[in-house]
């Protein structure tokens, strides 16, 4: 009787620990799925609340999507776009102050690492452009009253159309080197992401792969496995078993030849009927299975 009452014990609680597995399972696949939903949903929110220079929807780096949730930050993003246009517009070394820019961009606002840092470097950058750009790249006002007005118009001519042969190949260089950082930046944000998706992968491969394996124990115990037929429980003992009968027969088998290449052939074998006797632990029932079998 204390053998039977274990082995029913042992075969509730193997049932109790798979349902247990497959719950805290289930459960730590949709807390991670909520998780990045709600993320997601709460950064689309933010990125369309405050007005930026850019996508908030296309942010990818952490300093973008910083700045598109601090509407402080979104602020100062859409000012300095705004200061940036006007003082190209006026610039006459157009390339040299879009390399300010780029060079700005990656070597003071990347590098900060907090909020406070960002909008330090944002106003910096601001009062440059409005405080000096302008004086340093336009030409004074003394200069031009200094040259009367008949003479001014034909070095106005001249000055413009040195500034014109002088801007075509900064524009050139500076659309080249805009064209070279976007494929830079793209390249970068292709190999994060390829890293992200592969990480998402690997996840998911042992996801499903602990999922299998406790599906696949889960049927053997519930389908599979050898029960009483009188009280179902998984306590059987093998008692006795016998041949009742024999014979040769044949069989065909597949031989690897190499190169794709595979020839069937026939063997000659013996099968035969096999008997085996089992009894429950647990109820005392008794009971036999024929099948048949290769030797």
């Amino acid at each position: 009787m204390t053998l039977k009452i274990w082995m029913e014990k042992c075969s509730f609680e193997m049932g109790l620990l798979l349902k247990k597995s497959f719950a805290l399972l289930l459960g730590f696949i949709l807390n991670k799925a909520m998780k990045k939903v709600i993320a997601a949903i709460i950064f689309m929110f933010t990125a369309t609340s405050f007005a930026t220079s850019f996508d908030c929807s296309k942010a990818s780096t952490s300093i973008e999507k910083a700045i598109c949730l601090h509407p402080e930050l979104s602020l100062l993003d859409e000012q300095l776009a705004s200061v940036y246009r006007l003082a190209v517009t006026a610039a006459i070394d157009q390339g040299q102050l879009r390399h300010e820019q780029r060079t700005w961009i990656t070597q003071v606002r990347n590098k900060c690492e907090d909020a406070n840092c960002l909008a330090g470097a944002y106003q910096n950058r601001i009062n440059d452009l409005t405080n000096n750009g302008s004086r340093q790249l336009l030409p004074s006002t003394e200069q031009k009253t200094s040259i009367s007005t008949e003479n001014s118009r034909q070095i106005s001519l001249m000055v413009d159309k040195e500034i014109s042969e002088k801007l075509k190949p900064n524009e050139k260089n500076g659309e080249e080197e805009d064209v070279r950082i976007d494929k830079i930046n793209q390249e970068e944000k292709g190999g994060q992401e390829a890293k992200e998706t592969q990480k998402d992968e690997s996840i998911k491969s042992t996801v499903y792969l602990v999922l299998i394996v406790l599906g696949s124990a889960l049927f053997w115990h519930k389908f599979i496995r050898r029960r009483c037929p009188n009280c179902k429980t998984a306590s059987p003992e093998l008692i006795n078993k016998q041949d009742l009968e024999s014979w040769l027969g044949t069989k065909e088998v597949s031989e690897d030849l190499g190169n794709g290449k595979i020839r069937k052939k026939v063997l000659n074998t013996t099968f035969a009927k096999v008997q085996r006797t089992y009894e429950c632990m647990a109820c005392g029932k008794k009971w036999n299975e024929v099948n048949k079998e290769e030797k």
